[in-house]
């Protein structure tokens, strides 16, 4: 069931012209349950893209997560909470030179129709992009879920960065119209 959702996820993002397009996609490898987006990952690949995978730098940091090259060659460590990483050794991406051809696909535990999202509880993904919450920059936010993790309200707390979109087994969800609160 996992394995069929993350392919379906796959087939709706290849329609998506941001993702299916994207020079740079940061990616994450899936724990508890979370989406698996590496059917994403080797369709980048595919089309060479380069990928990377986002490692915790320091959890005191507001910006907390890094992001490092991963290719099809890389061999993962254990990085924070025993999550696999690229080695310390891998290029990073700077987050300051992030354009609009890098697309970051975001984990997440569960959403709502403003794309508010709940995600494991750190609060790493919101402190590393907070500057979209003003200024509305790059890179695009995407949010990989199962249709089921769609609720019906996230309470938002001033921290929190919205997705631009979350790509589901189901479908695709787009911010409402004119959605003042989302960064785009």
């Amino acid at each position: 069931m996992r394995r069929d959702a993350a392919v379906a996820v796959a087939a709706n993002a290849a329609t998506v012209p941001a993702l299916s397009t994207a020079a740079r996609v940061a990616a994450y490898v899936a724990r508890r349950g979370e989406l698996d987006p590496s059917p994403i990952v080797r369709a980048a690949w595919r089309r060479h893209a380069a990928v990377a995978l986002p490692v915790v730098r320091n959890r005191a940091q507001p910006s907390a997560l890094e992001f490092a090259s991963y290719t099809a060659d890389t061999v993962l460590e254990p990085g924070h909470h025993g999550i696999p990483v690229p080695p310390a050794n891998a290029p990073r991406w700077v987050l300051d030179d992030l354009d609009n051809l890098v697309v970051v696909l975001v984990p997440l535990v569960a959403f709502d129709a403003s794309l508010t999202r709940v995600g494991s509880g750190a609060g790493y993904y919101d402190r590393t992009f907070a500057t979209r919450r003003v200024s509305g920059t790059p890179p695009l936010l995407i949010g990989l879920a199962y249709h089921w993790q769609q609720v019906s309200e996230v309470e938002r707390s001033a921290w929190d960065v919205p997705l631009d979109l979350v790509i589901t087994d189901r479908g695709i969800v787009y911010p409402p119209p004119g959605n003042a609160d989302q960064p785009r």
